[in-house]
């Protein structure tokens, strides 16, 4: 149970320092911001107009997150040769594979929560 959560662990970083999370992360806050921008122009609608589009933007840009993030994770794992050192230690692969989604799933949570938390306010 320790060599998945390790696994989580290490994949909450390296999703965390991945340049393409970052950049649609800042795509999609400044995204909120216009919404946040335009939404005065709707009449008597400005909170239900900001709420159901910044969820809208949330969930979207969540879905792409996660693709995104999901393949460029494994895409460096095999291009940089760490598999290679991670495999033959004492860890099952099914074990690895739940680590991984582990810890996208937690990146996900807590980005997903930040950017709800952000779209609400």
């Amino acid at each position: 149970m320790t060599q998945i959560f390790a696994i989580a662990q290490n994949t909450i970083r390296e999703a965390i320092r991945n340049r393409i999370f970052a950049s649609l992360i800042f795509f999609t806050l400044v995204m909120l911001g216009i919404t946040m921008a335009l939404s005065s122009a709707s009449l008597h609608e400005e909170v239900r107009l900001m709420k159901d589009v910044g969820l809208f933007l949330v969930s979207t840009a969540s879905v792409f997150i996660a693709i995104f993030t999901g393949v460029n994770l494994v895409y460096k794992e095999l291009e940089r040769k760490t598999i290679y050192t991670i495999m033959p230690k004492p860890i099952y692969r099914w074990q690895f594979l739940v680590g991984k989604f582990l810890g996208l799933a937690g990146t996900m949570a807590f980005l997903v929560a930040f950017m709800g938390s952000v779209s609400i306010e």
